[in-house]
């Protein structure tokens, strides 16, 4: 397999992970936002109803950064195996001078 072709594939599947990844994210978030709106539906005064929106916003914002993470990882990994295959072609194509 060519270092072009082999590189596609890696960033072929990275980018249907990422998908994956994403999509199974905001379907948690949206889960989490009816949460949500049950439990405020449920305050029966406003200290508690600021207590969820605090919580909910605590826990989005890890969510948010905890899923950021992921992604640049699948990113990272994608870049660092798609480009493996294109240094190891580089090194094989390219005469070592001789030792002096």
């Amino acid at each position: 397999m060519t270092a072009f072709a082999h590189s596609g594939e890696v960033f072929a599947q990275a980018c249907a992970q990422w998908q994956s990844e994403f999509s199974s994210f905001i379907a948690a978030r949206l889960k989490a936002d009816q949460e949500l709106q049950a439990s405020l539906a449920d305050c029966d005064n406003p200290t508690t109803m600021i207590s969820v929106q605090r919580d909910w916003a605590k826990a989005a914002a890890e969510a948010y950064l905890e899923e950021s993470t992921k992604l640049m990882d699948i990113g990272m990994a994608a870049a660092r195996d798609g480009m493996a295959s294109w240094l190891d072609a580089a090194r094989q194509s390219t005469p070592v001078p001789p030792q002096t």
